[in-house]
């Protein structure tokens, strides 16, 4: 049975044509020549037309996905910051890499707010918040920004789903901040490897001598991450289309059913649901698996990882999948649910 996968926040609906042919059409020179060292230029001005980055101001380095860009972050300006500030839960990753770094990790829940932000800290901020799907208005995130500022502290602004959005959001860039960014999610090039930081001029030149991808990142993977950027005029919109119909369904078929709501309205491709009746959710995602459908199980993952969290009855997934994924998960989940 081949597994569903909808605990990765990607996408799984259909490539472009232009994106499919950028990944069969290559050269010898791809494979047997060493890229530039902070990515391609041709890249770098797509990334900067695409989220509207002014280059006289800002620079651009190429990185192996956002993870290797958000790690160079923490390493470089380990001398500069002494404290993380994350919410619980989160995506665990960046957490463990601060705190083995020697910074002290700052914990809250729910949405990021300026009273959360400590002191002379980096603040880990993913809009929408990964997993639980919380997303900030503007003026929510211009708030985040002066406060971090007031309390000497820097934004990581990792804006893996900014696509997802109809209207895009700010990217909170000054010169002490950073915006991560990736192929991985929207663009749905996870197993490419490819994404990148955005900081300003100044803080840029801070890598020059300890960037991992010193030799230039994947180019096979530059081609086919300029091919989506090219494309995304067409395929952003309808996709979105595609994730709001399919979570209207969801919300038809299973929010019907007794002890099952959301957490929240769902402004991306994200969907929460909560349960009132005693399921335990381990268990529940583990049925669902045997079902051939993945999902994430928020009263264990992302908190710590190995530790349980009582208090969260939730589950997770994505529906930025295909009609048939999503018919075998909603059968697959009245399934489970029913045997209960």
């Amino acid at each position: 049975m081949d597994m569903i996968l909808l605990n990765q926040s990607t996408n799984h609906l259909p490539l472009h044509d232009d994106v499919k042919r950028a990944m069969i059409e290559f050269s010898p020179s791809d494979v047997n020549t060493y890229g530039q060292a902070t990515g391609s230029d041709e890249l770098k001005n797509a990334v900067a037309e695409h989220y509207k980055i002014n280059l006289n101001e800002y620079g651009i380095l190429l990185t192996n996905g956002s993870f290797e860009a958000i790690h160079m972050i923490l390493d470089t300006f380990s001398g500069t910051y002494s404290n993380f500030t994350d919410i619980i839960p989160s995506w665990s990753w960046p957490r463990s890499m601060a705190e083995w770094r020697g910074y002290k990790i700052c914990k809250t829940d729910g949405k990021l707010t300026p009273k959360d932000i400590v002191d002379n800290s980096i603040v880990f901020l993913n809009n929408g918040q990964n997993p639980l799907g919380y997303t900030y208005t503007d003026e929510e995130l211009y708030d985040l920004q002066w406060f971090a500022q007031d309390k000497h502290s820097m934004i990581l602004h990792d804006t893996a789903y900014w696509d997802f959005f109809r209207e895009p959001f700010p990217l909170l860039l000054n010169d002490k901040n950073f915006a991560t960014f990736t192929f991985s999610k929207v663009a749905g090039l996870c197993g490419l490897r490819i994404g990148g930081l955005i900081a300003s001029k100044e803080n840029i030149l801070k890598f020059k001598n300890n960037n991992p991808a010193r030799l230039g990142v994947n180019v096979m993977s530059e081609k086919v991450a300029l091919a989506s950027l090219k494309s995304s005029h067409e395929w952003k919109i309808k996709n979105i289309e595609i994730i709001e119909r399919n979570k209207q369904r969801v919300r038809e078929e299973l929010g019907v059913l007794d002890g099952v709501n959301f957490l929240h309205e769902d402004n991306i491709h994200k969907m929460v649901i909560t349960f009132d009746k005693p399921i335990e959710c381990t268990d529940f995602t583990e049925r669902l698996g045997k079902e051939g459908i993945n999902v994430s199980d928020i009263s264990t993952k992302m908190f710590q990882m190995g530790v349980k969290e009582p208090d969260a009855n939730m589950i997770t997934f994505m529906v930025s999948i295909p009609d048939e994924w999503l018919d075998q998960f909603i059968e697959g989940f009245k399934k489970v649910y029913y045997e209960w």
